[in-house]
């Protein structure tokens, strides 16, 4: 059920796109994030441990807010969320967003950048995974 609802949700952010008239780049783009979010919600959200699905994949300005203030440049990585995949309560909460990544060496790619948001509002990466695909 809950792999359902975040591939629907990404489906319909695919074709939003392409009736909006974006390029053909981004609609490709969107498609490869969908692709991949599928593979992210049957191995890490399908496990037991508390992590609740996003209902809408869409960053709201408070999660972009949340992760501006935790992130910060990675030897030289820059990271954009893309889409919020789900939380977790813990003491606080655990964030997990998907993001492009752009490094120096002009490679990019993609990654979950986990957030643990405090109890006292405080935001911190406490972890990355690189997404490789293929």
């Amino acid at each position: 059920m809950k792999k359902t609802t975040i591939v629907a949700l990404i489906m319909s952010f695919v074709l939003g796109m392409a009736v909006s008239g974006a390029t053909t780049a981004q609609v490709q783009a969107a498609r490869e994030n969908e692709a991949l979010a599928q593979v992210v919600v049957s191995k890490k959200f399908d496990k037991d441990g508390g992590w609740q699905v996003a209902q809408k994949t869409k960053l709201t300005k408070k999660q972009k807010k949340l992760f501006n203030k935790a992130v910060t440049a990675d030897k030289g990585v820059k990271y954009t969320p893309v889409a919020y995949l789900g939380s977790q309560v813990v003491a606080g909460i655990n964030h997990c967003f998907l993001c492009k990544t752009d490094s120096e060496d002009s490679l990019t790619g993609l990654a979950m950048v986990y957030v643990f948001e405090g109890l006292d509002g405080k935001a911190k990466v406490y972890k990355t995974k690189k997404i490789k695909i293929g």
